[in-house]
């Protein structure tokens, strides 16, 4: 498995959702704003699936190795978003206060969501053990 392909995809969604985070931000880590955050938190379980589980499959990676490539895709978000919360005011000016909060909880909840797709594949997936096994006994 090359990670470099799982590390620069993980670079990729960090960057779009930056840009998305700095266009529609101001809207949706309004605090006081409890329903939009909460379908944010909602929405970002079908989102993470869909960027993780396609591209395992995509790149043909056994379910085995699952785990070392969601971690691939984390990292590079995960060591990037450490300066944007430290430079928060900056890189997104036109946030309320308080956003910052409200923006590091749903990241760790994102980094989570796309740590556990390493952990548990796909359930129409077959299992490696399955492909072990003599093709009678399928």
């Amino acid at each position: 498995m090359r990670k470099s392909i799982f590390l620069g995809w993980g670079l990729l969604i960090w960057f779009v959702a930056t840009i998305l985070t700095y266009l529609v931000g101001p809207h949706v880590f309004a605090p006081g704003n409890w329903w939009r955050l909460g379908l944010l938190f909602a929405t970002a379980i079908p989102l993470v699936g869909a960027v993780t589980y396609p591209f395992y499959i995509w790149r043909g990676i056994p379910t085995k190795d699952y785990a070392t490539a969601a971690i691939c895709i984390a990292v590079p978000g995960m060591v990037l978003d450490v300066d944007v919360l430290l430079f928060f005011d900056w890189v997104f000016p036109h946030m309320a206060d308080g956003a910052e909060r409200l923006f590091s909880a749903w990241l760790l909840w994102a980094y989570g969501l796309i740590l556990l797709t390493g952990l548990f594949p796909l359930a129409t997936e077959r299992s490696d053990a399955e492909d072990l096994r003599p093709s009678g006994a399928r």
